[in-house]
C-alpha cells in the first residue's frame, strides 16, 4: 500500500504520484495565498507551510473562523488568541488545482466579508 501511494501514477494528476502531486498543489497554493496577502495585507499577515499543509497569520481569528465555517470553509484554528493567529489549512493528498482555487476565492470572500464588518 505505502509503495501505491509513493510511486503509483496517476493521470488525474497528470502522471504525478500522490507525493509529486502533494508537492507541486503546494506551491500553487502558496502562490494563492500570496495573492491573497497581497490583497489583503491587513487581515492575512502572513503563510507558512509544506505541500498542502499550511498555516496562516490573520487578525480576528475568531470572526474569520466564524464566517468561513458560514461560507463553507472547515477552518481550525491553531496555537494561542491574540491580534493576530493562526489558522490551520490542511488539504487531502489529492486536492486538484480547481479545489485550491474554490478554496482560494471562498477564503478571500471571507477575509474581505471580515475586514469590512
Amino acid at each position: 500500500m505505502v509503495d501505491v501511494v509513493a510511486n503509483e501514477r496517476n493521470p488525474v494528476f497528470d502522471g504525478l504520484s500522490y507525493p509529486e502531486n502533494c508537492a507541486v498543489k503546494g506551491d500553487y497554493l502558496q502562490a494563492a495565498l500570496d495573492r491573497i496577502a497581497e490583497r489583503l495585507p491587513g487581515m492575512l499577515t502572513g503563510h507558512e507551510g509544506r505541500g498542502l499543509m499550511h498555516g496562516v497569520t490573520v487578525r480576528r481569528r475568531e470572526a474569520v473562523l466564524q464566517e468561513g465555517w458560514r461560507r463553507g470553509l472547515k477552518l481550525i484554528g491553531c496555537g494561542p488568541a491574540g491580534e493576530q493567529a493562526r489558522v490551520r489549512l490542511l488539504f487531502l493528498a489529492d486536492t486538484l488545482a480547481r479545489e485550491i482555487d474554490d478554496f482560494a476565492r471562498v477564503f478571500e470572500e471571507t477575509l474581505a466579508a471580515v475586514e469590512s464588518s
